[in-house]
């Protein structure tokens, strides 16, 4: 039956639509082989980022060209052609990617500087930070519902009408939001206890709770993926078999909290099944509409202005510069090509959209070989130092976010700052004593 389908999927392209949809496969097929001849590490980031690059750059374009899966209406319209300079992007971006990744001397020079140490921690203080932390979110999210008079008409249905950190960073959603930290404290507490390990577990569970309770899906799969990377690098290495079971349970689990919500009915119907994955990968369609946007309006290169303020303007609460701007950084890319973009709300602007608005064509060689170079120095100082819980947690932050760059470009990086300075603080208030020589140790247990 799969390969009837599959067949019947081909048919209905011509072959100038698959050509260059099948190079950018070819090539993402490569780490993969690579992977499979040398038994490797299927929690490199480079395979899940060639694996959600192909979603979004092959899989997805394909299916909307047949009408399996919808457009996404927000966006600009575009002529074929635009289209198909955008597959041409990709498949030059994810080039620049591997050059990046693969080249290893920059990486290695880079972790050779890094501090390496092995850090001892108090399961006292553990709980003690962790109960803490649970006992504010639980009483922000209950304020939560009791204030906001949204929450309280659905909250029968839906326990939360939606996001809580939808609704900014404001005090109430910054409190409620803790069960975040302190899921990932629990984890830690899993990992290094050895008396107390049942209350750590409990103590996970309830913030699954809490993050199912606030219709976070992004903060539920990012504390599923760091259970995922404990158990990959302190227990055995999954299997490519057990990770796709994975892959597509938590792809199940997203479109269903898309469905419904704060919506009122919800059902996984063949149309609602095709608008949710054409909302969630946008990848190609935004690169497509800000390229018919360039050529036809012909505004100039903001020549890193984009960049600049997206890694320090958005680091600013509204609270503290009040008179802070509403437009700047990504979501100068966004008004090129949301016609009626709505305040408030996010929207993909794809890999390439800061990079292509700052400097062009350069300008994307120059960010997908960064980020390829990132990707390297994160994996290569984890194989140095997979024995240091703290870096294990700020790895499983890095891989989660690697979505957030295919999204959005190097926009991703405040809110990698902001959860590295959390693990950072967590670090320093729950350190014992630091051992540095870990180095030796690390080298001897860890496989390139």
């Amino acid at each position: 039956m799969t390969i009837v389908l599959c067949l019947l999927f081909i048919v209905q392209l011509t072959a100038q639509e698959l050509l260059l949809p099948m190079v950018l496969f070819a090539i993402l097929v490569i780490p993969f082989v690579i992977a499979w001849r040398q038994r490797g590490d299927l929690f490199a980031p480079i395979y899940l980022f060639s694996f959600l690059y192909g979603v979004s750059f092959v899989a997805v374009p394909l299916l909307q060209k047949i009408g399996w899966v919808s457009m996404d209406g927000a966006y600009r319209d575009y002529e074929q052609r635009y289209a198909t300079f955008a597959h041409m992007l990709s498949i030059a971006g994810i080039l620049a990617v591997y050059l990046g990744y693969y080249e290893r001397t920059i990486a290695s020079t880079v972790v050779h500087y890094l501090p390496r140490s092995r850090a001892t921690f108090s399961e006292k203080k553990l709980l003690l930070v962790l109960g803490g932390l649970l006992l504010t979110s639980i009483a922000a999210i209950t304020l939560f519902i009791t204030t906001t008079d949204i929450a309280v008409t659905h909250f029968s249905q839906y326990f939360i009408y939606t996001n809580i950190s939808a609704f900014g960073r404001g005090h109430l959603a910054f409190f409620a939001s803790l069960y975040l930290i302190a899921g990932l404290v629990a984890i830690a507490g899993i990992a290094i206890a050895s008396k107390r390990r049942i209350l750590f577990i409990l103590a996970f569970m309830l913030t699954m709770l809490l993050a199912l309770l606030s219709r976070s899906r992004g903060q539920v799969i990012l504390l599923i993926l760091t259970i995922l990377i404990f158990y990959n690098y302190r227990v055995t290495y999954l299997s490519a078999k057990k990770l796709l079971i994975i892959f597509f349970t938590l792809l199940l689990f997203i479109m269903l909290m898309a469905q419904f919500r704060g919506a009122q009915n919800f059902s996984l119907t063949k149309e609602n099944v095709a608008n949710t994955l054409g909302g969630l990968f946008t990848e190609h369609q935004a690169t497509a509409a800000l390229l018919a946007a360039v050529n036809q309006e012909r505004p100039a290169p903001f020549y890193g202005r984009i960049h600049l303020e997206d890694l320090t303007l958005s680091l600013i609460p509204r609270r503290i510069w009040t008179s802070k701007p509403e437009r700047y950084g990504g979501i100068a890319v966004t008004d090129q090509i949301i016609p009626n973009r709505q305040p408030g709300y996010f929207y993909t602007i794809g890999p390439f959209g800061t990079a292509y608005a700052d400097l062009r064509i350069a300008g994307i060689f120059m960010v997908m070989i960064s980020i390829g170079i990132m990707m390297r120095v994160a994996y290569t100082y984890l194989l140095r130092n997979r024995n240091n819980t703290l870096y294990l947690l700020w790895y499983a932050v890095f891989i989660f976010q690697l979505w957030a760059f295919l999204r959005g470009g190097f926009g991703f990086l405040p809110g990698l700052i902001e959860k590295t300075i959390v693990i950072f603080a967590i670090y320093l208030l729950l350190i014992v004593k630091i051992t540095p020589r870990a180095l030796e140790e690390s080298l001897q247990k860890s496989t390139p």
